[in-house]
């Protein structure tokens, strides 16, 4: 008898549920027809207690409908609903859908709809038991009742308050009507407020302000961000937009209205892509990639609690700095530090890095994510970015093979980097029966727990995109345990060695 084998084999398994591993990979497009349509732009939520919920778009033979799912906190998939089912369906295409999900799981959804040349933004929430309210069209009210409503972002309070807002055009598109941002409230009975114009600067005369995005704070209050143009003919190559910000009382009083990309090298500069964070003590960021005439690089601002704004600051000083930053994403640890991550493309290849600011405080050292053996020879895109109660920062992107047709891949990687900045081996997480060949654009979120959930989109065999999904499955004790388990394996060898010593005299 092999006695290391009987008892130090159990223990290595014991072990082995120590340490970090992933659930096998799930396809939660499970809905009618999608093996035969694409699946497209997924989004996704997290409650108190690790259960995700996950909406998209998917296409029929006629228009192209809003999905809505909840996993579980194992990764199990429950069973998609299909939400754009009201009364204008027919014919029209529900799209650039957008959730947020409360601690008692409760989700909260809102996309555009096309129909006749128009568009609007709609609202609909889900209960943790998966019923679902009446679908309420909320761009279409009161004096804002403007056209080409899309491109709405929602946020939601601990109160069940749900806030919303998007972009509309106050005249016809295709005579040069002006793009504005609007905000909305809906309370946790399903009531919606009075519809608010955010976009009310000085700038806004005659141009156009699209991309919002929104956050709240625990009272209610919402912070928006957006891209703007500020002169005539700003959206002529090579182009100079602006990035704006406002903040939004729970009452709808709006604060006024900040333009953020204000520093010296900002004269023809072109600001897109706006990313927000705001604190536990009201301190909000935005982040977002500008030319500066040269190249694009990642910008970051902070506007304090009394809504003073900050210096903005250009992030640089690395090796590849000199080159094009592009789709900058954000989070903010418990102890209020800002974490970026962005794509960077040297010439060659694109490359994921990784930057802390810690609450007033400069920019900490930039680091290469995507720092694996020959990682020159990919590109690394996509990133998104987590951070757990340790202040670990858990990221996930792309990485794609720079081969054409068939030979093409893209695979979806997560790794961590603790809070002093030191980072753990990438796991692939995206290998499946699934999807063996393009897996890309993931997102991920974490629990209280530490566990990261991670959603992507992958090809299938047929050629027809899915919504997948993989959970980590954290260490549920510390090093020092771990540690225990072995010296207790290794001390029972021994006790059994003398014990069958004996026997054998």
């Amino acid at each position: 008898m092999n006695i290391r084998m009987v008892v130090l084999g159990p223990g290595l398994m014991i072990l082995m549920l120590f340490l970090s591993a992933w659930t096998p990979v799930v396809k939660i497009s499970t809905h009618e027809a999608n093996s035969e349509w694409p699946n497209r732009n997924p989004h996704m939520g997290i409650d108190a207690e690790g259960n995700t919920y996950v909406v998209w778009e998917g296409y029929t033979v006629r228009d192209s409908v809003v999905f809505w799912t909840k996993v579980d906190a194992e990764g199990g998939p429950g069973t998609v609903m299909k939400l754009s089912d009201g009364e204008h369906i027919g014919g029209s295409k529900d799209y650039l859908v957008d959730i947020t999900v409360d601690r008692q799981g409760n989700s909260y959804v809102t996309w555009t709809r096309s129909l006749n040349n128009d568009s609007d933004v709609y609202w609909v929430k889900i209960n943790s038991s998966g019923e679902r309210s009446d679908i309420l069209n909320i761009s279409c009210l009161d004096e804002y009742a403007t056209n080409n409503n899309r491109s709405s972002q929602i946020a939601t309070d601990n109160e069940g308050n749900s806030y919303v807002v998007w972009q509309g055009f106050d005249g016809e598109r295709d005579s040069g009507g002006n793009a504005d941002i609007y905000w909305v409230k809906i309370d946790d009975r399903g009531e919606i407020g009075d519809t608010v114009k955010v976009s009310t600067h000085k700038d806004n005369i005659s141009y156009g302000d699209i991309n919002p995005q929104i956050t709240v704070d625990r009272q209610g209050n919402s912070y928006v961000a957006w891209q703007g143009c500020d002169k005539d003919d700003c959206w002529k190559e090579p182009g100079d937009f602006e990035i704006y910000w406002a903040r939004i009382g729970n009452s709808g009083t709006t604060s006024e209205v900040l333009k953020v990309s204000v520093f010296t090298d900002s004269i023809d500069i072109r600001a897109m892509t706006p990313q927000l964070a705001v604190d536990g003590s009201g301190t909000s960021y935005v982040v977002w990639s500008g030319l500066d005439g040269k190249n694009y690089d990642i910008y970051w601002v902070r506007i304090d609690a009394n809504g003073i704004l900050k210096d903005a600051q250009r992030i640089m000083n690395y090796p590849a700095s000199m080159y094009d930053d592009y789709n900058p994403r954000t989070a903010i640890d418990n102890s209020q530090a800002l974490h970026i991550v962005w794509e960077n493309f040297n010439g060659n290849d694109y490359e994921v890095y990784l930057v802390k600011i810690e609450s007033h405080e400069l920019p900490g050292k930039v680091q290469k994510i995507s720092n694996y053996a020959e990682s020159d020879l990919y590109d690394d895109y996509y990133p998104d970015i987590a951070v757990n109660a340790e202040r670990e920062s858990c990221i996930v992107w792309s990485r794609y093979n720079q081969k054409s047709g068939r030979q093409s891949e893209m695979t979806v990687f997560w790794t961590k980097i603790d809070s002093s900045g030191n980072q753990e081996d990438f796991e692939k997480i995206s290998s499946s029966q699934f999807s063996k060949r393009i897996n890309t654009q993931p997102q991920i979120a974490v629990d209280k727990a530490g566990k990261s959930y991670v959603i992507w989109i992958g090809e299938d065999d047929s050629g027809v995109e899915q919504i997948l999904l993989a959970v980590s499955i954290r260490s549920s004790v510390s090093p020092t345990a771990a540690l225990i388990v072995i010296v207790l394996c290794a001390l029972a060898i021994m006790v059994l060695r003398v014990f069958y010593a004996e026997r054998k005299e």
